[in-house]
């Protein structure tokens, strides 16, 4: 039998516990570290030996003289996710509290429950038996054979000294935490292996295991052409020739996903750097490529979207309580429906490895480009926080701290003004973070950053500097810079900006117009949302008709040549003072509104692909025909069951069509302004018979309407079943351009994409030294403005329009 290390849970907590602590000794150099030496038991031969007393040793040593040693990455709190808090179980507090006792040589230190689970499995990679050979272990699930051991301890690597932050940092000691803090990305950079301490062992693992050898035969590289499987449906198994992966498994996984592990904000410098990586889990290890590459192909094959639309399902539904009997699904229904893992933090994590030259062939970027990649330039930390903001940590100060060591400014200038701090607050964090990315990059690209107001936790931050303690909840405009697109301020010179008291900023820029009208359309024309459900509401707001009324009939558009996101090496191999030609395009409202949707961006291609707004046009009709039979639905189920006294009948028929007459309005078959409600072909019939059904009650006629709703469903499942990968492809850019964002309308003629918090009587700026325009909100005396965020501006994102000159700039305050 293998042996198994079951999960451990914090006791309650007990003040009267004596919490002991380390006898600190103070490090001899700035330069110094302590490690643990971990002694090995004697023999292991039961599964109770593994918790025999944890001893260790202290040692200090010198970086400079590349001392052998592993480091591990782990989370202080509870490893299992969020989704583990159930009534019964051990609070966060309970988590982070040290409540088992391990020992430095005879002297007890307390650690918390999580680290004293980890050393008792790091201790086994550790402890020869001396009769039968090395302990037995599993490495992805499979069985470790005696004579394989030797091998594989070569390729796991584990070291029998190993740095541990708890305890080789003296945590009370403030000056010591933050010179340590600063020395944390050297430390992983020469740690021999970093040990990834996920948590115990438990069916989530398993199904991770158990989904991984379902997919044995699968290109992991290849992951759009599995888009047309559909993970929760059997048959689609057989029909695309995968071994069948139940409901159950895939719950259980994504559970593993939600691990707190993958959200911790130090284990980005502590894998970003590690040469060597392990995943632990128990007693069972985990290669990080093959883990990196799984999670890839659930984000490419579109499996994880189809996952967490049935989290939606799942965690909505009322009827699993606890009187109802466990289902396939109780697993998922565990998970905090408020809390998601990020499918592409691997991705991310790669991509940053990537550019620390540690990587290689992670990245697809256009050929143009490729010579400024190969250089592998370390990303800046503007990227580095809008990449892992959605990551977390106890301090909140560590959401920046966690990734100085890693950024260019700090590997290309190691004596820069932003290093740790623990005496500072976490608002005097914040505002100099801001005011040093202003600072290092010239630019005010980091008003990108801006969250919505509504995230917003820290109320006395000045509206210019972001919470960096929330998520963001919408993708910001400015990119990476070898893809940047955008140079709305081209005109406008070089970035102007003066701190003045009480924490405001002047910045000069040119005033576009106020906001007239705003609309929200994460639900409208881009597909279910919620649940992988359209709901009526969702659609039938005609505000989307009245905010294009705003627009002219006709946009006359200045478009970059190509591809504007190469105009930095383009520009490079032009004659000096050259001009880039562009042109002028005629668009129609519909085509505004379907750039609007994309922030006229695919595949790297700005302006974004006619075939686009075909693709988007070819979504809209979708949703028209699912609206349309689920509307006829909904009449059937109240018509059926009589219950119309507290319905209006009329209101509800309007209410049909209205949706088929903003279709007909966006695609120009009707005029804007036209008030009459019009229905598509052979649904006034349907419609009169189902009137006559309301308002009598008996089945008059209603199997001709049964016909025609599963006529509707027909084409609805044709269009369905007709997506092209590409199709989906436009669908994810539109859903990911306008996540978090609301649409408006100026009263210059602009239709623009901006955060969810926008409202009337904002007003959208082109600043100086900003990428992408601006939306700020005028304050009581109009004299001085709060940031709202940034947003994208049809016709004002590539500087080439006549309204922003210098000559129109002016100042503007904002606090």
């Amino acid at each position: 039998m293998p042996l198994q290390l079951l999960a451990i849970s914090p006791p309650s907590i007990d003040p009267q516990r004596k919490v002991h602590s380390l006898q600190y000794q103070p490090l001899p150099t700035r330069t110094s570290i302590r490690l643990l030496r971990i002694h090995p038991l004697e023999r292991i031969d039961y599964d109770s030996d593994l918790s025999r007393p944890f001893r260790f040793s202290v040692i200090t040593k010198d970086l400079d003289d590349c001392p052998e040693f592993d480091a591990l990455s782990y989370t202080w709190g509870n490893p299992h996710g969020p989704g583990s808090q159930q009534k019964d179980s051990p609070s966060l507090e309970a988590w982070s509290t040290p409540a088992f006792d391990v020992f430095n040589d005879d002297q007890p230190v307390s650690v918390t429950t999580n680290l004293y689970t980890a050393l008792l499995a790091l201790r086994v990679w550790s402890t020869p038996n001396k009769e039968t050979g090395p302990v037995l272990g599993s490495v992805g699930g499979m069985q470790i054979r005696k004579e394989d051991y030797k091998s594989l301890q070569e390729s796991v690597q584990f070291s029998s000294y190993i740095w541990i932050d708890q305890i080789c940092i003296n945590q009370a000691d403030i000056p010591e935490r933050n010179s340590q803090v600063q020395l944390m990305g050297r430390i992983y950079r020469q740690a021999r292996s970093v040990h990834a301490w996920l948590g115990s062992y438990d069916d989530s693992v398993q199904a991770l295991l158990e989904v991984q050898e379902c997919l044995l035969d699968v290109d992991f590289s290849k992951g759009p052409s599995y888009q047309a499987v559909r993970i929760l449906e059997p048959d689609s198994y057989k029909a695309n020739r995968i071994p069948y992966i139940s409901q159950q498994q895939w719950f259980r996984l994504y559970a593993f996903l939600n691990r707190s592990w993958f959200r911790r904000s130090w284990i980005v410098q502590e894998i970003g750097f590690a040469k060597r990586i392990n995943f632990v889990c128990g007693l069972v290890t985990f290669n990080y490529l093959a883990m990196s590459a799984f999670h890839r192909f659930l984000d490419s094959s579109g499996w994880y979207i189809q996952l967490l639309t049935a989290s939606h399902i799942v965690s909505s539904k009322s009827s699993f309580s606890e009187s109802t009997p466990p289902s396939p699904s109780a697993d998922l229904t565990k998970v905090s429906p408020t809390k998601y893992p990020d499918i592409n933090f691997f991705a991310k994590l790669s991509r940053l490895r990537f550019h620390l030259g540690l990587e290689d062939g992670v990245l697809r970027v256009p050929h143009q480009v490729s010579q400024q990649i190969a250089n592998r330039t370390p990303l800046p930390l503007s990227t580095l926080i809008r990449y892992f903001r959605p990551t977390q940590a106890s301090d909140a100060k560590d959401k920046i701290y966690a990734l100085i060591g890693l950024s260019k400014e700090f590997l290309q200038d190691t004596k820069i003004e932003l290093i740790p701090d623990y005496h500072k607050s976490v608002r005097d964090v914040y505002i100099q973070t801001v005011r040093f990315l202003i600072s290092s990059t010239q630019n005010l690209d980091c008003f990108s950053l801006k969250e919505s107001e509504m995230r917003t936790r820290l109320a006395t931050l000045p509206s210019w500097v972001p919470d960096f303690s929330t998520e963001q909840g919408h993708n910001p405009l400015f990119c990476a810079p070898l893809l940047h697109p955008w140079t709305a301020s081209a005109k406008l010179g070089s970035i102007r900006v003066r701190y003045l008291p009480g924490e405001a900023i002047e910045v000069q820029g040119v005033r576009v117009g106020s906001i007239l009208r705003t609309h929200d359309i994460r639900s409208d024309f881009l597909g279910p949302i919620k649940g992988g459900r359209c709901e009526i509401r969702d659609v039938l707001r005609s505000g989307l008709i009245e905010l294009l009324q705003l627009l002219p009939e006709v946009s006359h558009i200045t478009i970059p040549p190509t591809n504007q996101s190469h105009s930095n090496s383009l520009t490079a191999f032009s004659p000096a003072g050259s001009v880039v030609e562009t042109s002028l395009a005629s668009q129609s409202r519909l085509e505004v509104l379907c750039r609007t949707l994309l922030h006229d961006h695919f595949d790297e291609i700005h302006p974004a692909p006619a075939h686009c707004i075909d693709d988007i046009l070819a979504d809209m009709k979708y949703i028209v025909l699912a609206q349309l039979g689920n509307s006829l639905c909904y009449l059937n189920y109240y018509q059926n069951r009589a219950e119309t006294g507290h319905v209006d009948w009329e209101s509800l028929k309007d209410a049909i069509g209205r949706i088929y007459t903003i279709w007909k309005k966006l695609t120009g078959l009707c005029p804007y302004d036209m008030d009459r409600i019009v229905y598509p072909p052979g649904y006034e019939v349907t419609i009169q018979r189902l009137g006559d059904a309301w308002n009598h009650k008996p089945r008059v006629g209603m199997d001709q309407v049964d016909m025609f709703c599963r006529l509707m469903e027909r084409r609805r499942l044709g269009h369905h079943n007709n997506v092209t990968s590409r199709r989906l492809a436009v669908r994810s850019r539109s859903l990911g351009a306008s996540m978090g964002r609301a649409l408006f309308a100026t009263c210059t003629g602009y239709l623009g994409s901006g955060l969810e918090s926008v409202r009337v009587g904002d007003e959208v700026w082109i600043l100086a030294g900003a990428s992408v325009p601006c939306v700020l909100r005028p304050t009581t005396g109009g004299k001085r403005y709060r940031l709202v965020g940034d947003a994208y501006v049809h016709g004002l994102m590539d500087g080439n329009n006549s309204m922003v000159t210098s000559e129109k700039m002016e100042s503007v305050v904002i606090v």
